[in-house]
């Protein structure tokens, strides 16, 4: 991930309709939704996560095509000029249990992961129409508004050489340990099953380990030009664990973090990216 250069914060020339993460604004989840509102707060409290920013659930029944891909454009060339940068484009609802239980489409139909920047304006519009439960969104028309508010994130895109999940919790009492599941590359071939992760059990007061189980992480989730791509595991990574020790403990000490901020147990999506630990996802579980 590049460094900065000059990023507006707020949204001068598009109203209400993009909000930077690192603006105060983004920590509402009225305009922003839960899954970007919690990201903005971490990001303000010093937690690594990835660039980007928010089209508002305002821009989703007010806002023309053009006007939302001009707008969009510009941001994008904020952060990066470079061809091949690729993003990941996310729903980010305003009441997630709401979502579950009304959103009939599969968790794949509301994320565009390693997304070109040309494609970016478009895979909102995609994740738009997979939200939206009433119409579609056709070229050149509003598009039709959902029965609730749905925002949408996009962030540079991770590049991670281990990636995975971390839960304060495994079941519905509270627990004294910490589960941290770990894959090579992107975290995606953990969350959709793809393979058998190493698992880490973790004393929660003392980050100590209690278990390590290697998985058997024949294969892993990487981006490229053309989207997803999954490739194979050499025998040799595959009889090593992805994380070390120190990383472990650094996941687990961060998922513990967040627990405190959001007040209950939570499922923490997390990549390493050259040495660099980031929160992707910060979920209460319950």
């Amino acid at each position: 991930m590049t460094a900065s250069c000059s990023i507006d914060l707020g949204c001068s020339m598009t109203g209400n309709i993009i909000v930077d993460l690192r603006s105060p604004r983004a920590q509402s989840s009225l305009h922003c939704g839960n899954k970007s509102a919690w990201l903005a707060t971490l990001l303000s409290e010093g937690v690594m996560v990835p660039r980007g920013f928010v089209v508002t659930n305002e821009a989703f029944s007010s806002t023309h095509p053009r006007t939302l891909e001009e707008a969009v454009s510009v941001k994008l060339k904020q952060y990066s000029t470079d061809p091949s940068a690729l993003w990941a484009v996310r729903a980010s609802p305003l009441q997630k249990e709401k979502w579950a239980t009304s959103q009939t489409k599969t968790d794949q139909s509301l994320t565009r992961l390693a997304v070109s920047t040309a494609e970016v304006p478009a895979a909102i519009r995609q994740v738009w129409s997979s939200a939206a439960l009433q119409g579609a969104v056709p070229d050149g028309s509003r598009v039709e508004p959902p029965a609730f508010p749905v925002a949408v994130l996009v962030q540079e895109l991770v590049r991670p050489s281990a990636a995975g999940l971390c839960f304060t919790a495994e079941s519905m009492r509270r627990e004294d340990k910490i589960f941290v599941y770990a894959n090579y590359g992107l975290g995606e071939s953990i969350a959709g099953r793809a393979v058998v992760p190493d698992t880490h059990i973790v004393d929660r007061d003392t980050l100590e380990p209690i278990m390590d189980i290697i998985g058997s992480k024949t294969a892993q989730i990487v981006p490229s030009s053309r989207g997803l791509a999954e490739t194979g595991v050499s025998q040799d990574q595959q009889k090593r664990f992805c994380l070390s020790p120190a990383d472990v403990a650094a996941v687990a000490e961060l998922a513990k973090s967040i627990e405190a901020r959001m007040g209950r147990p939570v499922r923490v999506e997390w990549a390493f990216e050259e040495g660099t630990l980031y929160v992707v996802d910060a979920r209460r579980v319950r």
